[in-house]
């Protein structure tokens, strides 16, 4: 978005960021020598030097034929790409700081510009492109956000074992990609209970350290349910639910790792949480941090299974909802409130699924007939929809077995189902996109035989058209599916998590589909 601003105004609101820019732009003989955006020479890097910078083109009229392009270049996993090479159609060129932040000057010829971001990391190559219209002439436009893709492709197929059978010793619920600062880059975590065994005992979250998984920090107590990467004003952190204690540090449920030391979140919650999501519900307060579970207060405060965390404090969602809470996403279904927060899980839940309008929980039409495990956003190429899957039989009042898209206000069946039993179940859901062909698939995972009528042992996928299996069996329930780039050239591979004897990637608990343009033995 770009926004017309004095000099003086955009100079205060970026004050903060400026140090970590790369400038490229004019040279200033009062530059100090021990930071190259203290423009003045005071020791300080504040409004002034970016008032120096918006000073040095002169004052803009309607024939003014420059712009300072300023916004932000982030990798697949959010976190910040450092020294990423920016350039636009316009000319100009800037280089990305290590918050991921750039500016750089471009011609203001009024229309459009598009720019251009690559960097390499650990041999890989990223790319990404943005148009940006209606460049303004008062000296900054803004951009935003541009993120970072792989530029790699390859056909998806079961990835090799990270290491040799055994790598847990406990049960793996959750995966997640998180930077802990520690100068190897983004890493992959695992959280469950007794994860593996470390110094001081099992331990229930583990780092992938590229040879093999390690603890992380002081040991953690507990059964980790859930894991994501946020930032509530205090930094960029690993939160995990189902953290009773780290070090003898009691967390009450949930606990937050910044790289450097384990912290607790308000609490304690007085039972079980189960999801974690994000939501910017639009009102200024940028995103911030929900969870769904079991629990009914939270340090004593009611808070009926969801609630949500301002980066001070836990406040209730409203009323609450009754029974289980199993399942959190975030959906615009384009009634007009933008993207709402949608909650899914026992039958005590009208429907089973339930959405917070901003000011009330209100059912989703009228939901499915039985309980709801996952729900997540698909798009098969013909808009994004919700998908829940679970052990349901019909939604909206028609047969829908076990999978169902939420459309236009509207349930529907994707095609004739999964499952032929009455204890059939989906788990699980997560959408991949296949990186050599761009070909669009929602995976679902669970306790079944087969999917749209052709055998699939416990893992199907659906291409907006049809069911497939992918040539492999699982001998045990798949419990969860997470999308995620660790960073290997090929985008997203899928995690299968679960508690089997062997996988196709040769690992109990974990397997690995997707892309990995070269070998790499991570």
């Amino acid at each position: 978005m770009q926004r017309h601003r004095p000099a003086t105004l955009v100079a205060s609101a970026l004050a903060c960021s400026l140090g970590a820019l790369a400038w490229t732009g004019p040279s200033f003989a009062g530059g100090g020598s021990c930071c190259p955006s203290d423009l003045n020479g005071d020791g300080v890097v504040g409004p002034v030097d970016l008032a120096t910078v918006l000073g040095a083109w002169g004052a803009c009229t309607t024939q003014c034929s420059k712009t300072m392009v300023i916004g932000r270049i982030i990798l697949p996993t959010r976190s910040p790409a450092a020294h990423a090479a920016v350039t636009s159609s316009l000319g100009g060129q800037g280089t990305s700081g290590d918050n991921g932040y750039v500016a750089f000057e471009i011609a203001a010829e009024g229309g459009s510009a598009t720019l251009t971001a690559t960097v390499t990391i650990n041999n890989v190559a990223y790319v990404a492109t943005k148009v940006i219209g209606s460049i303004v002439a008062d000296g900054v436009t803004e951009f935003g956000e541009l993120m970072l893709t792989p530029a790699a492709t390859c056909p998806g197929t079961w990835q090799p074992s990270l290491v040799a059978a055994g790598i847990f010793d406990g049960t793996v619920r959750c995966i997640t990609i998180f930077d802990d600062h520690s100068g190897s880059g983004p890493a992959i975590f695992a959280g469950g209970l007794n994860v593996i065994s470390g110094d001081s005992g099992s331990t229930s979250i583990a780092k992938w350290n590229g040879t093999g998984w390690v603890q992380t920090g002081p040991q953690v107590i507990g059964s980790v349910s859930d894991m994501v990467v946020h930032d509530d004003g205090s930094g960029l952190a690993l939160y995990a639910s189902g953290v009773n204690s780290v070090g003898g540090l009691s967390t009450g449920e949930m606990a937050r790792w910044n790289g450097s030391q384990w912290s607790a979140l308000g609490g304690p919650f007085d039972n079980t949480i189960n999801d974690l999501e994000i939501l910017d519900d639009g009102k200024g307060t940028g995103p911030q941090l929900y969870a769904g579970g079991q629990f009914q207060n939270i340090g004593g405060v009611p808070a009926s299974r969801v609630a949500r965390w301002d980066g001070q404090a836990w406040h209730a969602i409203g009323a609450g909802l009754p029974g289980s809470v199993l399942s959190l996403a975030v959906f615009d279904d384009g009634s007009g409130n933008g993207p709402e927060l949608y909650a899914a899980g026992g039958v005590t839940i009208p429907g089973s699924i339930a959405k917070w309008n901003g000011s009330s929980w209100v059912p989703v039409g009228t939901g499915l007939n039985a309980s709801v495990r996952s729900l997540t956003v698909f798009d098969d190429g013909t808009g994004p929809a919700l998908y829940a899957g679970g052990g349901f039989t019909s939604a909206g009042g028609q047969p829908a077995f076990r999978v169902a898209r939420w459309k236009n206000l509207t349930w529907s069946a994707v095609g004739s189902g999964v499952g032929s039993t009455f204890d059939n179940e989906v788990r699980t859901l997560a959408p991949l996109v296949d990186q050599s062909t761009g070909e669009r698939f929602l995976y679902a995972g669970g306790n079944f035989t087969q999917a749209g009528g052709v055998p699939a042992t416990r893992f199907a996928r659906w291409n907006g058209q049809t069911w497939s299996a992918l040539g492999a069996n699982f001998d045990a329930q798949v419990t969860r599916i997470a999308p995620l780039d660790p960073g290997y050239g090929g985008g997203n591979l899928l995690f299968v998590i679960g508690s089997f004897i062997t996988s196709p990637s040769g690992d109990p608990s974990l397997a690995r589909w997707g892309c990995v343009p070269t070998p790499t033995g991570r």
